[in-house]
């Protein structure tokens, strides 16, 4: 066959010539050797290598506790009956590439052992190693090594609260009836390729008996835009843990005082620069302000919204990328209309909406109101950290978002007491699916003038609708009457979740318990309907201390606004 052209074709096999059969026959000859070789070395270390590897403790499993962690590990091979010791050390390197990074180091006679937080610290991720020594004529095994793992900590730390978190201070707060002497502040000041922190030198405080008192820390001369770690000690037992990255250093383009014309300053700044409110009353009850076209940043520069207080009329929304952002001041509308208003006329698209850490009162009608022209655009409205009360408005909800899209509806951590008509109303035909979320929020004393879906109603339109962590208490509001219904979200398409929260005292005329809908799409769970001391005219919400809604929350925290669990 011709294969010049074939490359595939199999050259035809020569018969094997007889030279080869004496090479394989020496070959043979030589494996057979260097097998017998090896099989009387592996005799002269079956003392050594060989009991070594059984010798060696198997798996090592990790129980954390809060104070301690409980090691154990299968006991070496053929070891029942003999008194084997093993060495167990603790170090934060799992290669455990220096011996001076061991941290702690034991010998047990059990295929166990309790670290404890005396040991080793709380909080932090260790590895442990642990052999079986030499006994008798066998030699100590091979080292077994474990995964991470650590104390959990005793915890005493509560989470900060954002709006004590600022560029250059914090403030520290913990649980109640407990002793401190000391806190230890660590920055961090990188981090490894594994997102490990690294963390340059701790700074001890000291805490004196005052301090331990009031139950909080304020800390200055902190680096702006800067993580730091911090931990509290009773002498030198870790008693809590927290880490805090602090703000940004805030530039502001303007300063102004009670004293200056706000509303020029607002009319002349640029799209998105800060004005900076100092602390005191401003008077401009009689002041509309108009937001045209641009982003206005108001801010009080203490961050306290207490000690910032403008009485005004309202401000409105004009024309296409419109929006603002609000932090830290009180705005007392006394009795004027509205906080928040919309342009009449054509619709428009407008920037976002986000009001943080500000106290919203004394508005006649409603906090919020939009339906003014056929169709408003709003990516993000935003209430954080925010207190609303006293409106009383009979016509309309506090949010009265109608005639207007929106990706995202939002309120997190707020307080809402003493408020008329109902709390959000989305009834319109909307072309686009919302998504709203009310999460870690107080409710008392809200709904009436025999209003149905006094909490939340969207009509027809799809939404997703979550309401989770909070605490909706006396509804109505005191002297008036609501219909049965506490929400509507009436589309198969919609999701409706409300899980984590409390219900107390939720009635339609003071007997008839109000509902929520038996929506195929609604999940309802882990709610409860907890007793509340709580009227019309309370206005502290803090919860006691054994109460089992400090728990509830899909965190493990406190339901409602966090501020209350301070």
């Amino acid at each position: 066959m011709d294969t010049r052209y074939n490359h595939f074709a199999i050259p035809k096999k020569e018969p094997m010539k007889p030279k080869y059969k004496k090479y394989r026959q020496w070959m043979l000859i030589v494996a057979l050797a260097l097998f017998l070789w090896n099989c009387s070395d592996d005799d002269n270390n079956a003392e050594g290598d060989g009991l070594s590897r059984m010798f060696t403790p198997g798996k090592i499993d990790a129980e954390s506790r809060t104070t301690s962690v409980k090691l154990t590990w299968q006991p070496s091979l053929y070891t029942g009956g003999l008194d084997v010791t093993y060495t167990v050390q603790v170090s934060r390197d799992t290669l455990f590439a220096d011996a001076s990074g061991v941290e702690y180091e034991e010998v047990v006679d059990t295929a166990g052992i309790t670290l404890t937080d005396e040991n080793i610290a709380a909080r932090r991720k260790y590895f442990a190693r642990i052999k079986a020594n030499a006994l008798d004529n066998t030699a100590e095994s091979y080292w077994m090594t474990s995964g991470s793992f650590a104390i959990q900590g005793v915890q005493n730390m509560l989470p900060v609260y954002d709006p004590e978190r600022r560029a250059t201070s914090v403030t520290l707060r913990w649980k109640e009836g407990t002793e401190f002497n000391r806190m230890e502040m660590t920055p961090v000041i990188g981090a490894e390729e594994n997102g490990e922190a690294i963390l340059g030198d701790p700074v001890e405080i000291p805490l004196n008996a005052d301090d331990v008192a009031s139950g909080f820390k304020v800390l200055e001369n902190l680096e702006p835009r800067r993580s730091y770690q911090v931990e509290i000690y009773q002498n030198s037992s870790s008693m809590g843990y927290v880490a805090f990255t602090t703000r940004l250093q805030t530039v502001y383009a303007y300063t102004v005082s009670p004293g200056d014309d706000l509303k020029a300053v607002i009319d002349n700044a640029g799209d998105g620069e800060v004005i900076g409110l100092e602390p005191g009353v401003y008077e401009l009850s009689g002041t509309k302000f108009n937001i045209d076209g641009k982003t206005v940043v108001l801010m009080s520069t203490s961050g306290n919204p207490e000690n910032t207080i403008l009485r005004t009329n309202q401000f409105t929304l004009m024309n296409d990328n419109a929006g603002l952002s609000f932090s830290g001041i009180t705005f007392d509308l006394g009795g004027n209309l509205y906080f928040l208003d919309v342009a009449s006329g054509a619709g428009a698209t407008f920037k976002n909406v986000k009001v943080n850490n500000c106290i919203i009162e004394n508005a006649a009608t409603s906090a919020f109101r939009t339906d003014r022209a056929d169709l408003y655009r709003i990516d993000t409205i935003q209430f954080s950290n925010t207190r609303f009360r006293n409106m009383e408005g009979s016509n309309y909800w506090m949010l009265h978002i109608e005639k207007t899209e929106v990706k995202l509806l939002e309120l997190d951590n707020c307080t809402v007491n003493n408020i008329g008509r109902g709390i959000i109303r989305m009834t319109k035909s909307l072309d686009m699916a919302p998504k709203v979320v009310i999460n870690h929020c107080t409710f008392n004393n809200f709904g009436g003038n025999g209003t149905n879906n006094t909490l939340f109603d969207g009509g027809s339109n799809i939404i997703d609708l979550t309401i989770q962590n909070s605490i909706l208490a006396n509804m109505p509001y005191e002297g008036s009457t609501v219909g049965t219904s506490v929400l509507r979200v009436n589309n198969d398409a919609a999701k409706v979740n409300i899980s984590n929260n409390n219900f107390y005292n939720l009635t339609a005329d003071g007997e008839q318990f109000a509902t929520f809908p038996d929506y195929s799409y609604l999940t309802m769970q882990n709610n409860l309907e907890e007793t509340l001391d709580w009227n019309a005219s309370t206005e502290d919400f803090s919860l006691p201390q054994d109460s089992p809604l400090r728990t509830l929350s899909t965190e493990g925290r406190a339901l409602g606004d966090v501020r209350w669990t301070y």
